[in-house]
């Protein structure tokens, strides 16, 4: 069950004990054929970016798994933060599918907000992070305008809005890897103007 555990005036959930043991297994058999197949993006001659992002993304297939996954993010959206009418639902999570991402010793992840630059008018209302462990040291989602650090927790779920109040990122990661799937959750309103 989502929580506000930052305060009810905050628009940040969490619900640390969302992914059951038998999803956290399907995704650590997903990292593992991605580490053993050296198929993360950046990796192995593949041309996706190269900068911020590069060597740190896999983009899932669309499985069973998945989809039960995102279903559950979907009801925990609408029931705890935003009651998207359900003709709107897949509008709104149609380009949700975020991609499984890695954070290594000594990278960390700038502040952000999950808008992106005005130019780019993106229709993304909420960020989702779904954390798939935690044996690694560093690696705390911060919140750099709200001063405070989450500490992630093997399948905790966190939603934040995408607005530049909640600019965050991940500080460095000291020791071990940092595993999380990150989804974005469409504005039904903006994504109709685009």
């Amino acid at each position: 069950m989502l929580t506000q555990p930052f305060g009810s005036d905050l628009e940040i959930y969490v619900d640390e004990l969302f992914l059951s043991n038998e999803e956290l297994a399907y995704l650590d058999s997903e990292i593992e054929r991605a580490n053993i197949a050296n198929t993360w993006a950046g990796e192995s001659g593949n041309t996706m970016d190269t900068g911020t992002w590069g060597g740190r993304n896999l983009f899932l297939p669309s499985t069973a798994e998945l989809n039960e996954i995102l279903r559950r993010v979907i009801a925990a959206y609408r029931e705890s933060v935003k009651s998207i009418p359900e003709s709107q639902v897949e509008l709104a999570f149609e380009k949700g599918v975020g991609p499984l991402n890695r954070t290594m010793p000594g990278q960390s992840l700038p502040a952000h907000d999950d808008m992106g630059p005005p130019e780019l008018d993106l229709p993304v209302a909420h960020g989702v992070v779904i954390y798939i462990n935690d044996d690694y040291n560093g690696g705390e989602l911060y919140y750099s305008k709200l001063g405070f650090d989450v500490k992630p927790k093997r399948g905790m779920l966190v939603i934040h809005s995408a607005a530049a109040t909640y600019e965050h990122g991940v500080r460095e990661v000291t020791s071990g890897v940092r595993y999380g799937l990150t989804l974005f959750i469409n504005d039904p309103n903006k994504m109709a103007n685009n």
